[in-house]
């Protein structure tokens, strides 16, 4: 009989920055096809709005396989942090322009994360040493889960 605790957490993050680009893309959208008269033209500002709508929601999972962020309304893409390269989890403040320069997937030197809005993120102290934060509200509760199902790997 295995020891191993069945925890799970789940949390689904938005991004201000995102719906607010997203809703600009449709006025501009909107505002080029009346100025020249042809839907068409307003097109390319119109995906992009769809882009950025996609990009605005993300889902994060954690469970006994690790860490799981989902991009948009799509179990794809999607980044995985398998719980055998996770050191321990924690949670923090995150400035998004200040420590990560802006919004999105953002890679520097020593951490990646996945930063919707600044505020409470959960934390990954990596086997390799680098961080991986991803900004989502509870994260004390989902640093406490992946920490209750490091402690128990087998």
């Amino acid at each position: 009989m295995s020891s191993f605790v069945h925890s799970s957490w789940s949390k689904t993050a938005v991004s201000p920055v995102m719906v607010g680009l997203t809703g600009a893309f449709v006025v501009a959208s909107a505002v080029v096809s009346a100025m020249y008269g042809f839907i068409g033209s307003g097109i390319g500002l119109l995906g992009g709005a769809v882009l950025c709508a996609f990009l605005s929601v993300v889902r994060v999972h954690v469970d006994q396989r690790g860490l799981t962020v989902e991009f948009g309304l799509l179990p794809w893409p999607r980044k995985r942090v398998p719980l055998g390269e996770i050191r321990t989890a924690g949670h923090r403040e995150v400035r998004a322009l200040r420590e990560f320069g802006g919004w999105g997937y953002r890679i520097k030197s020593s951490a990646t994360g996945v930063v919707q809005r600044s505020g409470e993120a959960l934390t990954l102290t990596l086997v390799s040493g680098r961080e991986f934060v991803v900004t989502v509200s509870d994260a004390p509760q989902g640093a406490a889960v992946l920490n209750r199902l490091l402690g128990n790997r087998v």
